[in-house]
């Protein structure tokens, strides 16, 4: 009779063996659940975002003009005398941009808001210069960023004749030698603060309009001295652009008809820069500009980075 052999241990294997499996299948289960979790707080933040730039854009646009203004003292309006003394009054004036931070659900936005109008219209530049001059005065303005790896694309389309129409975003006009997404926006933006493809009309904004952009628009109607003035007179009566203002000038028939051709004392189009960043620490950047047609008609342009 054949003794029947005792596989020692065999058990105690299949057990450890089941242990593992089902240790595998666990882990398995948790890392779908850990996926899953993280896909639902990264639909929440995105949901966030899309709530905060909305409601952003909805406030900015709104209250745009009374954002942008400052109150600078005014040196044309004569002074009020008080007991304490004479005080220099002030005026309330627009301004190019301003910038803020908010905090809206957890989400931090970088926001900036700027009238678009009171930058050098490149399409407008166009029509009055050569590609040449015209490409010269947008390095000048744009060189303020100091940022080497953005330049103007090297190519023949800055011809606006009939046949061709302007520009509408910033692609057509710059190229990069970056390909970080998050630092070309911050390139753009900066390399921006007073350059601008939009506008009803093309024309600078007198009064929010900075010294030096004032200046190259005015020069493609009178001269570099004459410019010059402007810019001065400017700063003694920040919030004028009437007909003595103009007067004050000496400018003959045809120069101050050119002039008064290139500036308004009002802007129709803002812009909004949002830059924000979810809780992965991913970074959305959009640039978001309003510009208004008429009274009935909006034009929103929209690039997201």
């Amino acid at each position: 009779m054949r003794k029947r052999r005792h596989r020692r241990g065999y058990i105690l294997v299949t057990t450890v063996l089941l242990i593992a499996i089902a240790g595998l299948l666990l882990a398995g289960v948790a890392r779908r659940s850990l996926m899953a979790a993280l896909d639902v707080k990264q639909a929440q933040d995105e949901l966030q975002i899309r709530w905060g730039e909305a409601s952003c854009q909805r406030l900015v646009f709104r209250r745009a003009p009374f954002i942008l203004k400052k109150q600078v003292e005014s040196k044309s309006l004569k002074p009020k005398r008080r007991d304490e003394g004479e005080e220099i009054p002030s005026v309330e004036v627009p301004i190019p941009r301003r910038a803020a931070a908010i905090e809206l659900g957890g989400i931090e936005f970088q926001l900036q808001i700027a009238d678009e109008q009171a930058k050098a219209n490149l399409n407008r530049v166009l029509v009055e210069r050569s590609d040449e001059a015209a490409i010269e005065i947008m390095r000048t303005l744009a060189a303020s960023s100091d940022l080497p790896s953005i330049f103007f694309r090297k190519n023949k389309n800055f011809d606006l004749s009939p046949r061709k129409a302007a520009f509408e975003s910033w692609g057509q006009v710059f190229e990069s030698t970056d390909t970080n997404s998050v630092l070309l926006a911050e390139q753009l933006r900066l390399s921006t603060q007073r350059l601008t493809l939009w506008g009803p009309d093309g024309k600078l904004h007198f009064a929010a309009a900075d010294d030096e952009t004032l200046a190259e628009i005015a020069k493609l109607a009178i001269s570099p001295a004459e410019a010059g003035k402007l810019v001065e007179m400017r700063a003694k009566s920040p919030d004028a652009l009437s007909a003595q203002f103009l007067n004050s000038l000496g400018l003959n028939a045809k120069k101050r008809t050119k002039l008064e051709s290139l500036l308004t004392d009002s802007s129709r189009c803002y812009s909004l820069w949002i830059t924000s960043k979810d809780s992965a620490g991913t970074v959305r950047s959009k640039l978001i500009v309003q510009d208004t047609i008429d009274e009935s008609t909006k034009r929103i342009h929209v690039s997201i980075w």
